[in-house]
């Protein structure tokens, strides 16, 4: 039996953003604790306009190996595009260092997971907190260069300073399942707040990570494990290669066929497992 806690540690967001916007069901931070409190944690952290509840899946699968897991929520996500647009790379950055610090105070072995943005973020969290004992990339938003971004970050930037935020069409996919309580219950009103706009303010928080993070590869020294697709619909699959021959560590490479982007939630089950069986078992020296 899992039981989900939902209460999280004020003190990690203390002189970061505060979001107006309450936080809705699907973006609860939580925590699975053993009774017995394990010698080992994993630090989960989700993408670019994400949201925890993303990453119930290997947050479950994790601590029925033994992991207790920790899911915080990032400043400005999963409240409103207000909140969003208020936030910033500084506060989500900042957030998940000191998330990763208090874990390494109370236990033996942690580790990082960040999954798109979350994996940009990821990758610096370990460059600055070296006592962490393993990281995993997932579909990671890291970028070799400012050439290598999505866009021109100078065109952003310009439409930074006219637009708050530009309509996209945005629908919700059903094939997508996700894990998360009453899911998915939260996916229209997340949709009307994050994806269905183009926010160039946020854009450029979101490239300031992919570059800062892709600096921080040569720095990080503990076994890490790299995950990519060959779909990816949002990066190039080229990312994760470009990922795993930066790193100077122990590490591995696991090139999925036939996942999307959201490989933790995926249309394809079989990928979905694939990915979370490949943590699982590259983790599982750690328990």
């Amino acid at each position: 039996m899992v039981n989900f806690d939902y209460s999280y540690d004020e003190k990690i967001y203390e002189g970061l953003y505060r979001d107006k916007t309450p936080f809705c069901k699907a973006a609860r931070p939580f925590r699975l604790v053993h009774t017995l409190k394990s010698k080992s944690a994993v630090l989960l952290i989700h993408g670019y306009a994400g949201y925890p509840g993303e990453l119930v899946r290997p947050a479950v699968d994790l601590f029925e190996m033994g992991f207790d897991c920790y899911v915080p929520r990032l400043p400005g996500h999963g409240t409103s595009g207000e909140d969003f647009l208020s936030s910033s790379d500084k506060d989500w950055v900042s957030l998940s260092v000191r998330a990763a610090e208090e874990l390494v105070k109370c236990y033996e072995n942690v580790v990082v997971i960040g999954h798109s943005m979350g994996g940009g973020i990821a990758a610096t969290v370990c460059s600055k907190v070296k006592k962490v004992k393993a990281l995993v990339l997932a579909a990671p938003g890291i970028a070799e260069n400012k050439k290598s971004l999505p866009a021109n970050p100078l065109v952003v930037k310009a439409l930074s300073l006219f637009i708050k935020r530009k309509k996209v069409s945005w629908q919700s996919n059903p094939s997508y399942k996700m894990y998360y309580e009453d899911a998915p219950k939260d996916d229209a009103y997340l949709g009307s707040q994050y994806w269905s706009y183009l926010y160039p303010k946020c854009l450029l928080s979101l490239f300031r990570i992919m570059v800062s993070s892709g600096e921080d590869l040569k720095s990080i020294s503990c076994p890490t494990l790299v995950i990519g697709s060959k779909k990816d619909q949002v990066l190039s699959a080229k990312t994760a290669e470009f990922v795993y021959k930066a790193l100077d560590c122990k590490k591995e490479l696991l090139m999925l066929d036939n996942a999307t982007h959201y490989l933790f939630y995926d249309i394809n089950k079989e990928e979905e497992n694939r990915a979370v069986e490949a943590i699982c078992k590259f983790l599982s020296k750690l328990i």
